[in-house]
């Protein structure tokens, strides 16, 4: 059992939505973090939810 666990927890990731702030939060997602991100750009908000509801969750014990 981890020391640690990062489920049930809340990332807010700024300009969450492009670049490295993308990657952040799908990094984040598959950690079990809930993200909270936001843009101007409604069509890449919606890309985003689309590509965080294909997360596969890993863990950091490596199971």
């Amino acid at each position: 059992m981890s020391k640690f666990s990062l489920n049930n927890k809340v990332a807010s990731v700024v300009c969450g939505l492009s670049g490295i702030g993308k990657t952040i939060s799908l990094s984040f997602a598959q950690l079990g973090i809930a993200v909270v991100t936001f843009d101007f750009n409604l069509d890449s908000a919606k890309e985003m939810v689309l590509c965080l509801n294909e997360v596969e969750f890993v863990t950091l014990n490596g199971n």
